[in-house]
């Protein structure tokens, strides 16, 4: 058996108060689960905000055995020395991480051992919805400086679909992988979502029926985030239609914005429900913990994906939905996902076109005239089906096969990979001079190299003073690390110039951000009362901003 370093997110079972769990939550639980039911001996690091290290460092959970469980935020830069002491520490045979962030982390720690990365979706195809919906190219950039360092130092990939699978493998001939060493050997796998071998049991309690909703009512379940590509115009048609008919129908949302990715899309659809005269019909909760999501499984008669067409929707799948089946709940998704066709193809759940609000009207009246019969055959058929191909066990045939012999990819010497030149550099110039740049300043922080970072930040502020709101930031938070608060105060206070001259929609979590850093600048310098301005407009753009309250709270203000 093999000694693995895990990198992930928090595991929800040691967090069930936290808010409803995300999909790299149940990625990190499916991994890491099969791992250890196989026998492996596992050390997780696992990055949360809902950690109770108290300021520590990390924190290690007593009653947590298996795995050994370590509560880190690796989200912070700057605690990459502690996970490489980890790692040396466990003395692992390899490394195994689950989702982009903890993949981008895991290769950044310059150990010599084989590592598997698991990339959970689409993270280009996110990146171009995500540039869409913002009305901002830089996105893209941004998100290929996360990619491109996995991509090149991986051993192996694990994707959440075949589609994916095919994807990534093109990107890794972009940068020259496939090549004459790893002609022959399978850089990438498929990991399908999964459920566990045993049906997990909700909580008792209610937290639906006779609450927020009728005993009596036809609930229509949402959770998680409302992400990019959510298509909010053809849910709200749907839903609309529905009341219409249907005065019983109720539609319960648990979850809300994605803070700091897409502050965009629940916002506008709570606009549309505050115009319709059927609002009294949605039951919009916003984030709830984990616990009161699984009793609304329970109490909830369908569970509700919806999407637009995008690559994201191609490439990737909807965790959501596999939740809701593991907790025997009905789903009706749109079709476009590869998980979507096999719920369509094997009868398992109900399925519309995309953009078809008609569709999803009559597929969700249908099933509610017999909601007794119709909710049980559904979740028989389901459940069944995924207990039959899709436990943890199962999905993760492939990882549990490489760890019966780790290794590095044979490729792994990137001096001798080919190079292929894919960018034009006059192209570039003459789109925008700072993308390239921007690109490199992204690599170097993912590598801790500051200083380098601050060389490439520096540049490009002075190739484009007026421009690049994330240059400014970025470098401003690297000056207050090194102590140079003038400087820094005075980076923040032109990236917030250029963030109120351009408008854009959504950039709330990014002003609340700059706020909270100008804040922690001015009260460092011993300017009390405008440090305690700033982190009163820190909490206006987000409002559970933890260590903006504690500081107004020292400062009395």
């Amino acid at each position: 058996m093999a000694r693995v370093f895990a990198l992930g997110t928090y595991l929800p079972r040691f967090q069930p108060s936290a808010k409803v769990t995300v999909a790299s939550d149940v990625r990190t639980e499916q991994i890491v689960s099969a791992l250890v039911g196989a026998g492996h001996e596992v050390r997780l690091c696992a990055a949360t905000h809902y950690g109770r290290a108290r300021g520590r460092r990390y924190l290690r959970l007593r009653n947590a055995q298996d795995p050994e469980y370590y509560e880190t935020n690796f989200f912070l830069s700057d605690q990459r020395d502690d996970l490489k002491r980890l790692a040396e520490e466990f003395r692992p045979d390899c490394i195994v991480a689950a989702s982009q962030w903890p993949s981008l982390v895991a290769v950044s720690l310059g150990l010599d051992l084989p590592v598997w990365c698991d990339l959970w979706g689409g993270a280009m195809s996110e990146a171009q919805a995500k540039a869409y919906v913002y009305k901002k190219n830089s996105f893209i950039n941004h998100f290929w400086g996360m990619e491109r360092p996995v991509l090149e130092r991986g051993d192996v990939f694990s994707t959440c679909s075949t589609f994916q699978e095919h994807f990534v493998v093109g990107e890794l001939a972009v940068l020259g992988r496939l090549n004459r060493q790893s002609f022959g050997y399978k850089l990438a796998r498929t990991i399908p979502p999964g459920i566990p071998e045993n049906e997990p049991e909700a909580p008792r309690g209610r937290a639906l029926r006779g609450k927020v909703v009728d005993p009596d009512d036809f609930v229509i379940l949402w959770t998680g985030g409302y992400n990019t590509w959510t298509d909010i115009k053809t849910l709200f048609a749907g839903l609309e239609k529905v009341f219409r008919a249907n005065k019983k129908a109720k539609f319960v949302s648990f979850g809300g914005c994605i803070e700091g990715h897409d502050d965009l899309t629940y916002t506008r659809f709570c606009r549309l429900v505050e115009r319709s005269k059927f609002r009294k019909n949605y039951v919009l909760l916003g984030w709830r913990n984990l616990k009161d999501v699984l009793r609304a499984y329970r109490e909830s008669d369908i569970g509700i994906n919806i999407d637009k067409y995008h690559y994201e929707l191609v490439f990737g799948t909807r965790t959501r939905l596999v939740q809701m089946i593991a907790y025997g709940l009905p789903v009706i998704t749109t079709t476009g996902c590869e998980l979507s066709y096999i719920i369509k193809n094997n009868g398992l759940g109900l399925t519309f076109d995309i953009g078809d609000a008609h569709g999803l009207a009559d597929a969700l009246l249908k099933y509610g005239k017999d909601l007794k019969a119709t909710r049980r055959h559904y979740s028989t058929a389901a459940l069944q089906h995924f207990r039959e191909h899709y436990t943890y066990p199962k999905t993760c045939e492939p990882l549990l096969t490489w760890l019966k012999k780790p290794r590095r990819a044979p490729d792994s010497d990137s001096d001798k990979r080919p190079v292929l030149v894919v960018d034009s550099a006059s192209r570039q110039e003459a789109q925008a001079p700072d993308h390239g740049l921007f690109a490199l300043a992204t690599e170097k922080l993912t590598k801790n190299d500051d200083e380098g970072a601050m060389c490439l930040l520096q540049a490009l502020i002075t190739i484009c003073p007026d421009q690049n709101l994330m240059a400014y930031y970025h470098l401003g938070s690297l000056r207050k690390r090194q102590g140079d608060l003038k400087s820094a105060l005075d980076l923040f206070r032109k990236a917030k110039a250029i963030a109120k001259r351009e408008e854009q929609d959504g950039d709330s979590a990014l002003l609340g951000g700059i706020s909270f850093h100008l804040g922690e600048c001015r009260l460092k310098m011993g300017h009390k009362r405008l440090a305690a301005r700033d982190f009163r407009k820190c909490l206006e753009l987000i409002p559970e901003h933890k260590k903006a309250s504690k500081y107004l709270e020292n400062l009395g203000a």
